[in-house]
């Protein structure tokens, strides 16, 4: 988020919807949701044995990823993180 690895007109471009190209709530691998005024960027994935998520909050400049040994490990504390930024995230 520094800008020390990719420039920030490349941030922004991979994660900014397309809607041009039919993926108004995706960007070039990153899914997007807003909540309230805050856009929640970030991807997850998972497979036998593994899970992680990643999400970075472009307003607030929240950023967190949780990596877990488990098959859906990570729910519970992208769960509790996701509840304890609410209030942080959601302020107009």
């Amino acid at each position: 988020m520094g800008n020390k690895l990719v420039s920030k007109e490349t941030v922004e471009l991979l994660t900014t919807a397309k809607p041009e190209l039919n993926s108004p709530n995706y960007g070039y691998g990153f899914g997007i949701t807003k909540r309230g005024n805050e856009t929640v960027v970030g991807h997850s994935g998972g497979f036998s044995g593994i899970s992680s998520t990643l999400r970075i909050y472009k307003k607030s400049g929240y950023v967190y990823a949780v990596m877990s040994n488990y098959s859906g490990g990570m729910f519970l504390v992208h769960s509790k993180l996701v509840e304890l930024l609410k209030p942080h995230t959601l302020q107009k």
